[in-house]
């Protein structure tokens, strides 16, 4: 027996030792790559398209109007990880490849201590397209403004997502590890996740649902409309700010407070399991309030229903229409 565990114990520290050692070598080359120059390649684009997919490995992505009028993609990138531009049946796709060994893969990009971040831009002379497209592992995603598009998808593991385009039929955002952030915008559905990061939505014009699941992070709204509005987050508060809801307004979180001001909808759900239920609504409302531990203070208004439920947390919600 003494012996068999002699033996683990050497196997274990052999272990350690070469792991550190990996971790010694992936630190030494990826932060030396991530110091090394980038390469910057343009590529124009001479043939019409109207719809965009763009599938990147490690890299910032920004959308740009072309202010000199033509169309065209700036990379800049390592070697070993190279874009390739073309435009196929009406599409302009970008899609990045690999190729460095897998140990290099497995360490931490340290493009943003150096300033260094690999980056795309696509510059568009148009304002109306059909589809946009893209998905990224490792950077953000930024739309700027002055697009329409019809569909607008953008999925990255990590990295915030940012759009201030319009996608007239849908919007579907999501980021595994980052902020999601529409502003300006105008749309049908949207629907935005994120497992680790803030939700932030200003001056949105949706006529359809807006749908939001957060895991960490909070979820604000501010001069905004919509149809429906569903709202789910684990962990982080809820603030809405001059922003109406024509039908159902679904708010539920955790641990957060949900937030009026100066808000409203047709009918109400609301619930909390940790934190409070507080602000102004613009109209009255029938209320059911209920709170395990806390005060509730409601108006005695008649209205679409308005159901407030709290497990740890006070409810008072006022009426100032």
């Amino acid at each position: 027996m003494g012996k068999l565990v002699g033996a683990l114990v050497t196997i274990g520290i052999i272990g350690v030792v070469a792991g550190g050692v990996l971790l010694g070598v992936g630190y030494a080359t990826t932060r030396s790559e991530a110091e090394s120059a980038l390469e910057k390649k343009e590529y124009k684009l001479e043939e019409s398209f109207e719809d965009i997919n763009i599938d990147l490995v490690s890299s910032n992505l920004e959308i740009r109007k072309a202010e000199d009028g033509v169309n065209k993609v700036v990379c800049q990138e390592r070697e070993s990880i190279e874009s390739t531009v073309e435009v196929e049946d009406n599409t302009l796709k970008i899609v990045q490849t690999d190729d460095r060994p897998w140990y290099k893969k497995w360490f931490f990009n340290w493009g943003w201590i150096t300033g260094q971040e690999m980056r795309v831009t696509v510059y568009l002379a148009g304002d109306i397209y059909d589809e946009l497209t893209t998905s990224n592992s490792v950077g953000s995603i930024k739309v700027e403004s002055g697009f329409t598009f019809s569909t607008v998808k953008a999925v990255t593991h990590t990295g915030s997502v940012n759009v201030s385009s319009s996608g007239t039929e849908s919007m579907y955002l999501e980021t595994d590890t980052g902020s999601v952030n529409v502003k300006d915008i105008t749309t049908k559905e949207l629907i935005a996740k994120s497992d680790t990061g803030s939700f932030n939505a200003s001056k949105v014009e949706v006529t359809g649902d807006i749908k939001v699941e957060n895991h960490t992070g909070s979820a604000n709204f501010i001069d905004s409309h919509c149809g429906n509005m569903d709202v789910t987050t684990n962990t982080g508060s809820v603030n809405v700010t001059n922003t109406i809801s024509a039908g159902h307004m679904n708010i539920k979180t955790s641990t957060g407070s949900i937030n009026f001001d100066n808000a409203d909808a047709d009918t109400l759900d609301l619930e909390s399991s940790t934190g409070s239920i507080k602000g102004s609504l613009l109209t009255g409302k029938t209320f059911q309030a209920d709170s395990s531990t806390g005060s509730v203070k409601v108006p005695n208004t008649t209205g679409g229903l308005c159901r407030a439920k709290t497990s740890t947390g006070s409810i008072k919600l006022t009426v100032v229409g």
